[in-house]
């Protein structure tokens, strides 16, 4: 099963967008990692969820995998970084394809594409976080959707696609 480049395409403009937008959600939170994608796999995948979705007309869905310590699950949920399971969000698309843009956290290349049934990638029932914080996520996203509108690497991406 060849990968559809156009994926390719899509993952690079929603994270080019994103990455000067990453540095005022860390200082936001007082955070400043050394990554500048670590902790914004939620709100970024669901960002290119909308891009894929309103731009592409693919099917998409946002999935997150999270080990539940509290329960001491701490196996086979969200990304295997090769020494552990790690909270992690990125989106399925037609049902074929993970496109992960924030795969750089775990010392891996910035955007990872690959078939569903990867098994570094395992999704959760369910979104295990709070209804503040989705609501949060999702005002993120809506309030960035404008800004992606006029957007350079809009439209290079419709150009292309």
């Amino acid at each position: 099963m060849s990968i559809d480049s156009s994926l390719w395409d899509v993952a690079r403009a929603a994270r080019s967008f994103l990455e000067p937008v990453w540095p005022e959600w860390h200082r936001a939170r007082n955070l400043h990692p050394d990554i500048p994608s670590r902790g914004t796999c939620g709100r970024s995948s669901l960002f290119l969820l909308r891009v894929l979705e309103r731009d592409c007309r693919r099917r998409a869905e946002w999935a997150t995998g999270v080990p539940d310590a509290a329960r001491n699950e701490t196996a086979s949920l969200g990304f295997f970084t090769g020494a552990r399971w790690a909270a992690h969000s990125w989106v399925e698309i037609d049902h074929r394809w993970i496109v992960d843009i924030t795969a750089d956290q775990f010392d891996l290349p910035a955007i990872i594409v690959t078939a569903i049934g990867d098994p570094r990638y395992e999704r959760s029932a369910r979104d295990p976080a709070s209804q503040h914080f989705r609501d949060a996520r999702a005002r993120t996203v809506e309030e960035l959707w404008p800004a992606w509108l006029g957007s350079a690497q809009r439209a290079h991406l419709r150009a292309i696609l």
